[in-house]
């Protein structure tokens, strides 16, 4: 057996383990993220239907969080949950499908599309 073979025959394997950590990683950063229903401060919500921003942000409004920005490249919406239990109403009745807190590495992730400051203003909005 020539030094070709045995590369080859440990390429899928490592591929194999390199898909799994990313996906065990994957799953620990959803866990380390979710909002917990009674969490307040900055979330970061995605809605099971696509939704106009007024829709969005009327839904945002009546769950007790402050909308903040919308996350154009992604379709979600970056909050401030100022209520307890905004996360759980948001979940429960008014349709979010995802929502998760400001972790540390998550500015990072995000780069420039998450986490800015200040108010959304829904007049200001492209339809």
């Amino acid at each position: 057996m020539n030094g070709r073979t045995a590369e080859r025959r440990m390429l899928w394997p490592a591929l194999a383990a390199a898909l799994g950590l990313t996906v065990l990683a994957g799953l620990f950063m959803y866990g380390v993220a979710r909002a917990p229903d009674d969490h307040e401060g900055r979330i970061l919500v995605f809605f099971k239907e696509p939704l106009t921003d007024r829709e969005a942000y009327a839904r945002l409004a009546a769950s007790g969080a402050e909308p903040l920005r919308l996350m154009s490249a992604a379709e979600g919406w970056v909050a401030e949950a100022r209520e307890p239990g905004a996360v759980g109403r948001l979940r429960r009745e008014l349709g979010a499908d995802w929502v998760f807190r400001d972790v540390g590495a998550g500015r990072t992730l995000a780069g420039c599309l998450a986490f800015a400051r200040g108010p959304a203003e829904p007049r200001r909005m492209a339809p």
